[in-house]
């Protein structure tokens, strides 16, 4: 992106009016006038070709006001975060009572499902061999045995039916193995999430230098869009 600065470059053409731009980004802004796209305010419903505008004008216009509402008890917040998290406190109340034996659950659904093992009621049918079950979860996990899907163990290739059996296999079979390999540098890790937190440390480095300018990115694309 930043060499085009020096050279002028604008590979980035609007199909609508032919306007050209040294980035892709500001070509997304520019077709907006042409799509008509917004970004919309939900609480005022005033529209913006940028979200950053929409941002702005949240801050200015709406800040401290609470107009999200809580559908379990008419509380009141600033935002969705906020609303999200007080959620929560509704969902750990277990209102809902089995009326066989008094279990209690945080909702209708996990109820019905419960009710199904003292009412003896299977509604979920098989389609390769007619058999029934309780949850449809159950039902999943069983077609597995006509469909051959499998969860596969990227270290050994043992399948499993379950992922949780799969789970279990790692745990007791690979704990602490290091197999997981950097491309860059060669260390070894014991899971994939690891491997990709090292990895940050060699997209940091900047080893694509500008010849007009020195500046320095960590990507071939980065430096040719510059």
């Amino acid at each position: 992106d930043h060499s085009r600065v020096h050279t002028g470059e604008k590979p980035f053409e609007c199909e609508f009016c032919k306007a050209k731009f040294t980035r892709n980004s500001c070509l997304r802004v520019h077709k907006r006038i042409h799509t008509g796209e917004k970004f919309i305010c939900e609480i005022c419903g005033v529209n913006f070709i940028k979200n950053s505008h929409l941002t702005h004008h949240k801050m200015i216009r709406h800040i401290g006001e609470k107009i999200f509402e809580c559908n379990f008890c008419g509380v009141k917040f600033i935002d969705h975060p906020s609303l999200k998290v007080h959620r929560t406190t509704h969902y750990r109340e277990k209102r809902f009572e089995c009326k066989f034996c008094k279990a209690k659950y945080n909702n209708k659904s996990a109820l019905r499902d419960h009710s199904r093992v003292h009412t003896g009621e299977k509604p979920f049918e098989c389609e390769f061999c007619k058999a029934k079950f309780t949850r449809n979860s159950c039902l999943r996990v069983h077609k597995r045995i006509h469909t051959g899907e499998k969860f596969i163990c990227e270290i050994c290739g043992v399948n499993f039916i379950k992922n949780s059996h799969l789970t279990h296999h790692k745990m007791i079979r690979h704990i602490g193995e290091k197999i997981f390999e950097c491309n860059f540098c060669g260390v070894k890790f014991i899971d994939h999430p690891s491997l990709k937190v090292h990895r940050t440390t060699h997209y940091r480095e900047k080893r694509f230098e500008c010849k007009f300018c020195k500046a320095k990115y960590n990507n071939k694309s980065a430096l040719r869009d510059h």
